[in-house]
Formats: C-alpha cells, structure tokens, sequence
C-alpha cells in the first residue's frame, strides 16, 4: 500500500493532540514518511506499541505492515473509539495500564516505544520489553534525544545488550539485535526508493555509523498539503 492512499494520513485531523509539535502531531511529516518506509520494508506481522498517544503510530504501524496481530499498551487510551471506527478490522488487543507494571512472554516482531519519556519511566518500559524481542526484531524508540529518553538507552541498551541502532531521524531512532544484517535496507532498499523525496546520510550515533534521514525539502516539512501532492506526484 502506498502512503499516499493511507487512511491515518488523510485522516489527521483527528490526530492533532500534541500542542506545541509540528501541526500539532505526535508524528510529523518526517517520522511519517520514515516509519512508512521502514514498515514497509521489515513488514512486521506482530506489533506491541507502549504509548497510544491518540493513535496516529498506531494507524501508520497498522496501514503500513499488515500486522495480523498487534497490542497496545496504554494508560488511558484517549481516542480509541474514533480509532476502531477508522480501522474497524484491525487486530489490535487493547490492554488500558501503566506500561511500567506491563508483562509478556510473547515475542514481537516490531516494538515501538512512546510512552513516559522521564528517564525513569523509559528504563522501565526498556527492561520490560527487551525480553520480548526475537533476533530480527526491530525496535523503535521516540524522542530519543530528550535527556531522559537518551541516558535511559545509553543505561539498558547500549553496551547492556546485543541492541545496535542503524537507523534515525531527529525524533525516532531504529534498534535491531547487531547480528541481524539491515545493510539492505540501509544502502538499497532506502536510497534506491526515495532519493527524491527524503535525504540520507551516514554518521555515528552512540559510537556506531547509522543512517540518519530528512526530508529533503523545507515545503516537504512545513505544508502539509504539498506534503500529500508530493507523496501522491512520487507514488509513495
């Protein structure tokens, strides 16, 4: 499926619950278009997400994987009726707690992290969800360079566990188990798909080279309706 055609992008309207972020969005056009392509890419089939926030990632984590099974693990679940009725197929389990007292043994094959960002909050949710990752997992943590989101993965992640990151914007940064090889994705299958519409790069994160990644034009950024045309002129 193709971005342009996504129900969560022509729908986000009902997603501005973030005062103070572009557009007023959890996601803004960037962390859009990169977590699109990297679903698109890794095509998860199971999906736990810790942060509902008002379900625009969780629109974008359904519409662009085709999960055939997804969690979500949130404390108030604010907007979940709009969402069902957007997405009333989708195969999410709805389980209202605090992520901190969360438990699994099931293993997911994509986790997204949004929930507490307080350094505290986000080791928690680390050591809770780790345990449910496989050696291909993909996991992705937002706002990774809040103070408290980014000491958290330098004290659990990094050098604590075989996690590596390869892949980030300025918000979302993308972790994998370091003997899953993601050259692929990163020198192939991002470059060769979007040169025209998104920038990549390579530099080192947390001492290792990751790609980092942009959109490539400030009216990409900032309008959204050039945003959309220019999704639907590429085909994405």
């Amino acid at each position: 499926m193709h971005l342009h055609k996504s129900k969560t992008l022509a729908n986000l309207d009902m997603f501005r619950c973030n005062p103070g972020y572009k557009h007023d969005l959890m996601r803004d056009h960037d962390g859009i278009f990169l977590m699109w392509k990297t679903m698109d890419y890794f095509r998860p089939q199971s999906v736990l997400e810790i942060g509902f926030g008002c379900g625009q990632s969780l629109g974008l984590l359904y519409e662009s994987s085709g999960a055939s099974r997804i969690l979500s693990v949130d404390d108030k679940h604010n907007n979940k009726d709009n969402w069902i009725g957007l997405f009333p197929d989708a195969p999410v389990e709805w389980m209202t707690c605090d992520s901190k007292t969360f438990t699994s043994t099931e293993k997911f094959d994509f986790v997204f992290l949004d929930g507490d960002h307080l350094y505290h909050g986000v080791v928690a949710d680390i050591k809770n969800t780790i345990p449910l990752l496989h050696e291909t997992s993909v996991l992705c943590i937002d706002d990774w360079q809040f103070p408290g989101v980014n000491r958290a993965i330098k004290d659990t992640i990094l050098g604590k566990t075989l996690l590596v990151p390869f892949l980030a914007n300025y918000q979302q940064m993308y972790f994998t188990n370091r003997n899953n090889n993601v050259n692929d994705f990163r020198y192939d299958f991002l470059p060769a798909n979007d040169t025209a519409f998104m920038k990549y790069w390579q530099e080192e994160e947390f001492g290792r080279s990751i790609t980092r990644a942009k959109l490539d034009e400030i009216m990409f950024i900032e309008d959204e309706r050039i945003f959309k045309l220019a999704l639907e002129f590429y085909n994405i």
